[in-house]
């Protein structure tokens, strides 16, 4: 009797030092796994911040590159950059506005892109330029009043008459007749205005505020995206009233 409680005590004892031996196994291989973890979660995030800081890198170097075109060749630099945001702009335009009806396949206008490519390098930047560039000397200042003056003087006299002049020239690149160009002019000129000041009266408060100078254009290149988008619209759709009028009248005759 004393012997098997002997060996019931002794086997105890056994089992308890196997447990005590799995329990401690079992530990030193979650801390081995832990340590694992921590130092691939150490080694990931060092990736992911070296990522983050090339790519900051990366804009950085580039902002003060294009900073320095800017001050070395302005006027070219500015045609350059109006001319790339007005492509990408218009090819977004031209796939928004594409009939999703199912009939057909998307095709790029590319002459249509062309134009608008054109028309920014050679009129929209060099006009701005040399606008933005006496509009501040006129009117020095990026307190409330001046800046008030230029946003005034902007929208409600030069782009009155800009906004006609880049529509007639959007217009005679797309093969519109001159004659009947005053005419669309008329018709297009009010809506085109009214979503002009809705849109640009407060981005040009920031733009004259806040930017540098050399950098204005930069800022209604990168706006001029969604203005391409309702300029391209409202073209199109004079563009299509224009030719279903041609062919009413040769059919009349």
């Amino acid at each position: 009797m004393q012997n098997r409680l002997m060996a019931s005590v002794k086997s105890g004892v056994h089992f308890g030092d196997a447990m005590n031996v799995r329990t401690i196994s079992y530990k030193s291989r979650m801390g081995h796994f832990n340590r694992q973890m921590l130092t691939k979660g150490k080694v990931f995030s060092k990736k992911k911040l070296s990522s983050t800081a090339g790519t900051g890198k990366i804009f950085s170097s580039f902002q003060l590159w294009y900073s320095h075109q800017l001050d070395v060749r302005p006027l070219f630099t500015k045609c350059a950059s109006a001319g790339i945001v007005a492509g990408f702009g218009n090819l977004l335009a031209q796939r928004l506005m594409w009939d999703t009806d199912g009939k057909g396949q998307f095709v790029i206008d590319w002459k249509q892109t062309g134009n608008f490519v054109v028309i920014n390098i050679i009129f929209v930047a060099p006009c701005l330029h040399h606008w933005y560039n006496w509009l501040s000397a006129a009117m020095p200042g990026k307190s409330i009043a001046p800046v008030l003056k230029r946003v005034f003087v902007d929208e409600f006299i030069f782009t009155p008459v800009y906004v006609p002049a880049f529509m007639g020239l959007l217009w005679s690149f797309e093969g519109a007749k001159f004659e009947d160009i005053p005419h669309m002019i008329r018709e297009e000129w009010l809506n085109i205005m009214i979503f002009d000041w809705c849109v640009y009266i407060p981005v040009q408060f920031f733009n004259f505020r806040y930017n540098p100078v050399k950098y204005q254009v930069l800022v209604m290149n990168l706006v001029g995206v969604g203005w391409s988008c309702f300029i391209s619209w409202r073209a199109q759709r004079q563009n299509d009233k224009n030719t279903s009028i041609e062919r009413g009248e040769d059919e009349g005759k």
